[in-house]
């Protein structure tokens, strides 16, 4: 568990916790995933020198976020990460270790917005064969995909 040398061992112990708990019901993949999540999260608490997640401030979320766009992820993986700590803080909350409640610690304006891609465009080619095709027919359904 090299990422979580720096905190305290209530904490790793609270995180191996969490981690098992979810080995119930996902795969070791997603563990995985969860585990490198908080092991990102735990580093930047470290460097505000807070070694217990339950001490975790609004202040705390937000540098933690700007250190994801510092890294230049993905919206995608920045939005994976922030979902992995929101569940982990609201597992600390509800099993009673966290007087915090992670609605306040982590907002909605917090996640990242996925872009949206168009589809590529159908060559010009296709493009007419297909209007041709639909042109010729004689369902209805066809003419009104022509529309």
């Amino acid at each position: 568990m090299a990422q979580f040398d720096l905190v305290s061992s209530e904490d790793r112990n609270i995180a191996n916790e969490f981690l098992s708990n979810l080995a119930v019901q996902h795969k070791r993949g997603t563990c995985n995933t969860y585990k490198a999540s908080l092991g990102l999260f735990y580093l930047c608490l470290e460097d505000k020198e807070i070694y217990f997640a339950k001490k975790t401030k609004r202040k705390h979320i937000i540098y933690w976020l700007s250190q994801l766009n510092a890294r230049k992820y993905a919206e995608s993986t920045k939005l994976h990460h922030v979902f992995c700590v929101r569940l982990y803080l609201t597992w600390l909350y509800e099993m009673g270790h966290s007087k915090k409640d992670p609605q306040i610690l982590i907002v909605p304006q917090d996640l990242p917005k996925l872009p949206r891609e168009l589809p590529r465009p159908i060559p010009p080619e296709v493009d007419r064969k297909l209007r041709e095709y639909l042109t010729n027919s004689n369902d209805p359904l066809d003419k009104c995909l022509l529309i």
